[in-house]
């Protein structure tokens, strides 16, 4: 086999190698050996793609071709061979990948076509030169564009000049792979049919994932079926309007931005050259710096604006200066605070109508001023001033100022004040509603004590100082304040933790009417209602916590009395307790004998289902022995004298002048008889389901009731195994679809039935559904034997006595849906 492929290759007329995924060549066919110069004995030991190919088409090889092929089974493209005498061959390769049985690369082969019809006509020859002149000239042109439409724009068009294509294109590729046409150098063409090959090409996955993974791309006409068989010029189409050769760039993408792609298109017959596509690699560098710069210009001018913006919106009044002191810049908050716009006043001025007055009523000098402290180099941080408005009325104000630098060289300053006025006045507010708040606080009737954030005592009134009737340990740690005899009101000790004034501090609590004692010097107990609650400071920490103590030893003690005349209470309670503990001693014997009652009914009704149960079970024994009977000795009895009768007949009928009529009338009523016998005894008990089982028995019943019944439909939904249902299970399920099509038919009228057999929560789940007129729930028909397996009574005892659940859901008109879940 490998030696007929061997021959194969030989007799190919275009040049073929094979090659390993290094590019390590390990054959030649003789056409290759003819282009490379080599003899049919010479073995390709050491040949490698550098002494096949120059060096950009090896390169192109082993970059982009030999992991293409690998990943996507196929390559092809333009390319070129070096012969021995150093010429290059301008050939359209193909490069495949062969596998072993197992999967691996077992090489990869190269075929070569150099008779390339359209694909490779002569190139245009242009002079390099011009064309560098061209692209310098072109790219400042675009560079000098400040709008990224305009720079677009203008791209677009140089590319078709520089390359001297048809049609140029700007198109944007989403991160989903669809590209979209931002610019076309010709709006006229937008709708021709060369535009119509574009956007074919351009919706190729294929050709989309290359333009994304590489940096540039050059196509001819014969390639373009490899990425969509309805791309470039249709067959028989002489026009020369159509795309035939493809040049594309791809921008260096960014991480905000989507790769963008300058592509040029030509349709006359000469192929865009290796040149070409390096000129528009050059011209996509120079327009990535156009992009560049615009969106820095743009970025620049929005951090301008948001400068700008905050520096208006300050509330802070702030001033810049230059280097002689002068102000250059100030906001609104600024002029607001001083009343006029300072630009471009002297730094005497300013001082003059400022009119800042240090803390202690003394003139501030122009020469110390903060912001000309700051033009020595010194930083001015938050120091208070006072000034005054025009009315004379004084204001305050902290100011700080900061010099400017420009290479170590100091070129202004910026001097930022904010008017504390209305703090100050709200200070000396708040320090005379604290004074208020401590007098309320001393004159109140409740002991009242405040402690900071370490549970230290800063202040009590009087009446807690009454209260407690020793000296209170200010400033003194937590467990210092164990003097106080603070206890339980049984006396047991308090942890200082667990005090509720120490767990409104330490835990956040709020603690309301908390009871404790205290053991006074005296020897005397006082009792204390308590609510405490935390302090917190404007970020909502805490930062102490007080609490209010209110004596209610007065009213404990009233309480006690209340506790004695409760003890009597229930003291005589207990002596009611004890006489009507005698009167449920006896309701007691009465509940046991009503249990027991209970109980031997219970097992009344057990026995009842039990007889129930073995009722049914000789019912069905007797039905099946009379059908047996009715079948095997009544049914055989007749069926020997009909077969008498018809032998006696046949004999008579060759006799002449006989009469056979009366014969033939009784053959005939035995007919009948035997047919009613199969009938009666095929109701009692059929004989297919002890013979053939219950889903045949199923299909019989139905096949006969719907012969019947002709306008009678009845389908069935079965999905179990017979084998996995008991004799007893089969009976049950057979009378009660039985007892339900009968009353379906018979009662409701229904014309349509359908029966489900499934598998259900470890048991079988039985649904009976008609289309009849149905029923009220209320008025149910029941038989006067339920036990013979009528009536829906005699169907919900049939499914209770196996252990199973039997329901109904009927209405007027709506039809009946039978129910029935029987556990294996």
């Amino acid at each position: 086999m490998y030696a007929q492929f061997n021959n194969f290759l030989e007799d190919i007329s275009d040049p073929v190698y094979l090659m390993d995924p290094e590019g390590n060549i390990n054959y030649f066919n003789n056409a290759a050996r003819g282009v490379m110069g080599l003899d049919r004995e010479e073995e390709p030991a050491g040949f490698t793609l550098s002494d096949c190919h120059p060096k950009w088409a090896e390169d192109m090889i082993r970059e982009e071709a030999i992991p293409f092929a690998i990943e996507n089974g196929k390559w092809r493209g333009e390319s070129a061979l070096l012969t021995r005498e150093g010429m290059e061959l301008p050939v359209f390769q193909i490069i495949k990948v062969q596998h072993t049985s197992l999967g691996a690369i077992a090489h990869l082969s190269s075929i070569f076509k150099a008779d390339t019809g359209d694909c490779f006509k002569r190139a245009r020859q242009i002079d390099r030169l011009t064309q560098l002149e061209t692209l310098i000239r072109l790219s400042k042109h675009v560079l000098n564009e400040n709008r990224r439409v305009g720079v677009i724009h203008r791209v677009v068009s140089a590319a078709c000049e520089l390359t001297r294509g048809n049609i140029g294109l700007f198109c944007n590729i989403s991160s989903i792979g669809q590209v979209s046409i931002e610019s076309v150098s010709d709006e006229r063409i937008r709708d021709s049919a060369l535009m119509t090959d574009i956007r074919t090409l351009l919706s190729a996955p294929k050709f989309v994932e290359n333009l994304t993974r590489r940096k540039s791309l050059r196509l001819v006409f014969a390639e373009f079926s490899y990425y969509t068989e309805t791309g470039g010029n249709p067959p028989g189409d002489a026009g020369s309007n159509r795309l035939k050769h493809l040049i594309c760039a791809r921008l260096t993408e960014s991480r905000e931005d989507e790769p963008a792609v300058i592509l040029v298109g030509n349709s006359d017959d000469v192929a865009f050259s290796p040149e070409d596509e390096a000129m528009l690699i050059h011209m996509t560098t120079f327009t990535e710096l156009a992009l560049r710069h615009i969106k820095a210009h743009r970025e620049a001018s929005r951090r301008s604006r948001e400068m700008e913006l905050i520096f208006t919106n300050l509330k802070e009044a702030v001033m810049v200066c230059g280097a002689d002191g002068s102000p250059i810049m100030a906001n609104p908050a600024c002029i607001a605070s001083l009343g006029f716009d300072p630009t471009g006043e002297s730094c005497r001025d300013i001082a003059r109508q400022m009119r800042l007055q240090y803390p202690d009523g003394s003139r501030v000098l122009a020469d110390a001023m903060p912001y000309v402290r700051a033009l020595c180099g010194e930083s001015v941080i938050d120091e208070r001033y006072y000034g005054y408005d025009e009315n004379d009325n004084r204001l305050v104000y902290v100011i700080s100022s900061t010099p400017l630098y420009r290479e170590d060289e100091i070129i202004g300053t910026v001097t930022v004040w904010r008017d504390e006025t209305d703090l100050e006045r709200l200070t000396e507010q708040l320090i005379s509603e604290q004074s208020a708040l401590e007098t309320i606080i001393r004159s109140a009737p409740e002991g009242i004590v405040v402690v900071d954030r370490e549970c230290r005592i800063t202040m009590v009134n009087p009446a807690a100082v009454r209260l407690y009737g020793r000296d209170v340990p200010y400033g003194r740690p937590l467990v210092d304040q164990a003097d106080l005899n603070l206890l339980y009101p049984d006396g047991t000790p308090y942890d200082p933790k667990d005090l509720p004034l120490t767990r409104s501090v330490f835990n956040g609590e709020d603690l309301i009417d908390q009871e404790i004692a205290l053991l006074l010097p005296n020897g005397e107990w006082r009792y204390l209602l308590v609510n405490t609650t935390p302090i917190k400071n404007y970020e909502n920490e805490i930062i102490g916590g007080v609490g209010v103590f209110h004596d209610i030893t007065r009213r404990r003690s009233e309480k006690m009395q209340l506790e004695q005349d409760k003890d009597l209470l229930e003291k005589r309670v207990a002596e009611r307790t004890v006489e009507l503990e005698g009167l449920v001693e006896t309701l007691n014997t009465e509940i046991e004998e009503r249990k027991r009652v209970e109980q031997r009914l219970r097992e009344s009704q057990e026995e009842l289902l039990l007889m129930s149960r073995r009722t049914l079970e000789a019912l069905e024994a007797d039905k099946q022995a009379v059908a047996k009977e009715l079948h095997d000795s009544i049914g055989a009895s007749l069926a020997a004298i009909k077969f008498s009768l018809e032998d006696r007949l046949s004999s008579m009928q060759s006799v002449p002048d006989v009469d056979t009529a009366p014969l033939e009338k009784i053959v005939s009523y035995l007919m009948s008889t035997i047919k009613e016998t199969k009938r009666i005894s095929a109701a009692l008990r059929p004989a297919t389901l002890d013979d053939l089982g219950l889903f045949a028995t199923i299909d019989w019943f139905t096949r006969e009731f719907t012969t019947f019944y002709n306008n009678l439909k009845i389908t069935r939904d079965i999905s179990l195994q017979e084998s996995e249902l008991s004799d007893a299970m089969k009976i049950v399920i057979y009378r009660i679809f039985q007892e339900a099509v009968n009353n379906a038919v018979k009662h409701a009228n229904a014309s349509n039935i359908h029966l489900t057999l499934v598998r259900y929560n470890g048991g079988v789940k039985m649904v009976v559904k008609d289309d009849g007129c149905g029923f009220e729930q209320g008025a149910e028909l029941v038989a006067t034997d339920p036990l013979s397996g009528h009536g829906i009574e005699g169907m919900r005892e049939r499914a209770e006595l196996c252990g199973g659940r039997f329901e109904i859901d009927s209405r007027q008109g709506g039809g009946t849906k039978i129910m029935v879940i029987l556990p294996f």
